[in-house]
């Protein structure tokens, strides 16, 4: 386990330029009266940090901006449980990097937007390896801090199993030695981890420009992928996996 130096949070109430990430990954901290919405920049991670009185409405919403500096270009975020941030990115030297940020919860009871500082940063992954270089889609899994990426160079999927372990490859468009998927070689620029009513854990992979979805499903809850689906819209909204009752909190 590596813990690495970090600089201290800057904080503002005025929010600063366009964020580089296209969505925002929800850290929920307390329920969901106080949040972190994340946001990507070219060295730095943005952290909205809100506080909502009277959840679900959002009337009388308090934010704080905090602005946590890189030393690395980040290419992918991912909310974790509790209030976990994972943070992908490749630095000068070429080398991909997955840090774990944990933060130091506030006093409770929470009555006020407050910027968390991070009470550690785990270097989960450091290294220069081909076809496990740049990270393009994380899903934590919550078990055992395992975590599945899908790498830019190669689009294939690997599992790590545990914080700082080894990895275990899952999928690929091209390797047909496991789950062969060959959409995977789509870019996606949504990802997210759902949990079925029925079916299982579901990792989603969404493609606009192909209209289509990738699910990669644990079908008995055992942390490891067993098969896979390719559905374009229409088929995942026949099937029901567009119905938001089909899901459970995750």
């Amino acid at each position: 386990m590596s813990l690495v130096a970090f600089a201290p949070l800057t904080t503002s109430f005025a929010r600063p330029a366009k964020a580089t990430s296209r969505s925002a990954q929800l850290l929920r901290i307390d329920g969901n009266r106080l949040r972190g919405v994340a946001w990507m920049f070219a060295k730095s991670v943005r952290i909205d940090w809100e506080y909502l009185p009277d959840f679900p409405s959002a009337a009388g919403k308090e934010v704080v901006i905090a602005t946590y500096d890189l030393a690395y270009k980040p290419t992918c975020i991912a909310a974790g449980l509790g209030g976990r941030l994972y943070v992908a990115g490749v630095d000068q030297e070429g080398d991909t990097i997955i840090e774990r940020w944990d933060f130091e919860y506030p006093n409770w009871p929470v009555t006020r937007a407050v910027a968390l500082e991070r009470s550690s940063v785990i270097t989960a992954s450091k290294e220069q390896v081909s076809g496990r270089h740049g990270v393009a889609n994380m899903f934590p899994l919550f078990a055992n801090d395992r975590i599945v990426v899908k790498f830019s160079d190669s689009n294939e999927v690997w599992m790590q199993r545990a914080i700082c372990g080894g990895w275990e490859k899952v999928a690929s468009p091209t390797d047909t030695s496991v789950l062969h998927v060959p959409a995977l070689a789509q870019v996606h620029r949504h990802s997210d981890t759902l949990v079925h009513v029925t079916d299982g854990v579901f990792l989603s992979l969404g493609s606009l420009e192909a209209n289509e979805l990738i699910y990669l499903v644990d079908s008995n809850y055992d942390n490891s992928v067993d098969r896979f689906m390719v559905l374009g819209q229409g088929e995942a909204e026949a099937a029901g996996y567009k119905a938001r009752e089909s899901w459970v909190p995750y």
